[in-house]
């Protein structure tokens, strides 16, 4: 069972960069060699607020059994019996390198200044139950919470390798000290039913998801992992 979930974690991953990569709503206008190029004394002032400062992605720190982020702002406090995944096994699921995670400093700065989507955290239980944390950059400033809920569910269940089904509509909910979604969707896969709890929310310049996945019989390794996430 432990790898079906492992495996559903790196579907759902990649369902998650996806929806953080939508193209940004900027005016653009096409140059070349026979343009005109009006003085910017007769162009009108942009009435548009300018998008926000995008500050590198920092990942957090692990103390005992809990997992502490200053850049998104919580702390998850890992239930008895709950794991998390080693800061190497973290480094590989985002798609760094040994050399890079070994060099560490700027190298790691680098990868992070450029990247769009990142698991700030992994973890399991003994029996397999699974949560994690998803950071993308947030590419259209316009976008509302309901609006990226909205692509993210639609996201889910236009995968054609497995059957995903939402079995609570998404509800706004105040969790970790702000507004967020929450969804429940089940997942077909291979025979086997599995099921996903997802909390959403938007800062200005990335959006954070939650996912807790578990099977029947795990609700209350479900409940011990949401109880976990806290506001520092």
């Amino acid at each position: 069972m432990k790898r079906k979930l492992v495996l559903l974690l790196v579907l759902t991953t990649l369902t998650l960069a996806a929806c953080g990569k939508s193209e940004p709503t900027v005016n653009t206008q096409e140059s070349s060699s026979e343009s005109v190029v009006e003085s910017t004394e007769s162009q009108p002032e942009s009435s548009e607020e300018p998008a926000p400062e995008v500050k590198s992605y920092v990942p957090g720190i692990y103390i005992d059994n809990k997992y502490e982020s200053t850049y998104v702002g919580y702390v998850f406090t890992a239930p008895e019996g709950c794991t998390f995944m080693t800061p190497e096994e973290l480094a590989l699921e985002n798609g760094i390198d040994a050399e890079t995670f070994a060099a560490g400093g700027e190298a790691l700065e680098t990868f992070y200044a450029q990247a769009t989507n990142v698991v700030d955290f992994n973890a399991s239980t003994e029996s397999g139950a699974n949560v994690y944390f998803n950071v993308a950059q947030m590419l259209t400033y316009d976008i509302t919470l309901e609006e990226y809920t909205q692509v993210l569910l639609d996201e889910l269940t236009s995968v054609t390798d497995m059957t995903c089904t939402l079995l609570e509509e998404a509800q706004v909910v105040e969790f970790m000290g702000r507004e967020c979604t929450k969804a429940l969707v089940s997942i077909e896969m291979e025979g086997v039913t599995l099921y996903q709890q997802y909390y959403m929310f938007i800062e200005p310049t990335y959006t954070g998801t939650i996912v807790v996945t578990y099977a029947d019989g795990m609700e209350a390794e479900k409940d011990a992992l949401i109880a976990g996430f806290a506001a520092n």
